[in-house]
């Protein structure tokens, strides 16, 4: 990732952690030994398939008066990096880094998530900077979060994002039969393309890696890559999900990826039904 900003900027990921769990909830990673992360995790696919899609087609919360700590802050390579547990604790937050109420209610109903926030340096120069990571408990253990919706200047969500996004994820070993619709498994294991020494627990060495890149104009929203539910016999593979932004597309909270993935390549109407797989 390289960015180039001449005033304060931070980025903003929500978190679906276990509520009630603190300050403490999150953990940060640092990747600042191993910027080569994510170049050593794509030797383990094939060439790229990327999802190349063209345009086609509130939570305000509550102010709190009184003062209070403010949030920790840790400094993680080029980073200084915070958690924030709840929407209500952002006022704990450096001023210039909270958002406008008109965001929130615009993005997806983040009033039960937690906040990742990276403030990052300005400067005048384009500046290459390493991943980042962090651990926290998920209030949904058979989910895996995607924070894709986007929200830049202007202060409210759009219906319609532009994407440039590669999505990783590793099931155990023992369901590599099962499907993903549009991901794509790695054809070597990450123990025999990338750093196991700097790795830092991020992944399983041993078990295979699920890709979806997507790049183009996507609906609005978050992403999550959802187990099979063990105690039905409908759904045997993993489902993908997109859950969207607060934007009048009249399609409700979530789509399945199916539908999501119509919408962005314009084959079907909002309003229609689909008939694509998932």
């Amino acid at each position: 990732m390289a960015y180039q900003a001449q005033v304060d900027v931070a980025m903003v990921l929500p978190v679906p952690v276990r509520p009630g769990m603190g300050d403490d909830a999150l953990s940060f990673v640092d990747l600042s030994n191993y910027e080569e992360f994510f170049d050593d995790l794509d030797r383990c696919f094939p060439p790229r398939v990327v999802l190349i899609h063209g345009k086609n087609g509130g939570y305000g919360g509550k102010r709190i008066e009184q003062p209070r700590p403010k949030l920790l802050v840790h400094s993680i390579g080029n980073y200084i990096a915070s958690y924030v547990p709840s929407f209500d604790d952002f006022d704990r937050l450096e001023e210039c880094f909270r958002l406008p109420a008109a965001a929130w209610e615009t993005l997806p109903d983040y009033s039960q998530y937690g906040f990742a926030v990276f403030q990052l340096q300005p400067g005048k120069e384009k500046k290459k900077i390493h991943p980042i990571a962090y651990h926290y408990p998920p209030a949904h253990p058979g989910e895996l979060f995607f924070p894709t919706a986007h929200l830049h200047e202007g202060g409210r969500a759009t219906a319609l994002a532009d994407f440039d996004h590669s999505l990783y994820a590793q099931t155990p070993d023992s369901d590599r039969y099962r499907t993903v619709y549009d991901w794509e498994d790695s054809i070597d294991l990450p123990r025999s393309r990338m750093n196991v020494a700097k790795i830092n627990g991020l992944l399983r060495e041993t078990y295979r890696v699920r890709r979806l890149m997507l790049k183009g104009v996507f609906p609005n929203a978050d992403l999550v890559l959802k187990a099979p539910d063990p105690a039905s016999h409908n759904h045997v593979d993993y489902q993908t999900e997109a859950r969207l932004a607060r934007v009048p597309l009249d399609l409700g909270p979530s789509l399945r990826w199916g539908r999501f993935r119509d919408l962005a390549l314009g084959t079907v109407n909002p309003g229609s039904s689909s008939a694509g797989r998932y």
